[in-house]
């Protein structure tokens, strides 16, 4: 994992996460996780590189954006 610059994360109202990860510039698979959002949040926090943003998308961050 320390390549990945950034990772975000969306939980959809059925519970399933939805990862995309990015490095060196590129895109990564869409990955789809079932599992807590909250656990998941603290396994990527300690296993990413210093540095590297995490982000966590809501469905009212989905609304305000029109998608």
């Amino acid at each position: 994992m320390n390549e990945i610059e950034r990772v975000v994360l969306f939980q959809e109202e059925s519970g399933l996460i939805k990862l995309n990860y990015f490095r060196k510039d590129r895109r990564g698979p869409l990955l789809t996780f079932d599992y807590s959002l909250t656990e998941f949040v603290v396994f990527l926090s300690t296993r990413l590189n210093e540095g590297s943003t995490l982000e966590i998308l809501t469905k009212d961050d989905q609304d305000k954006n029109g998608q």
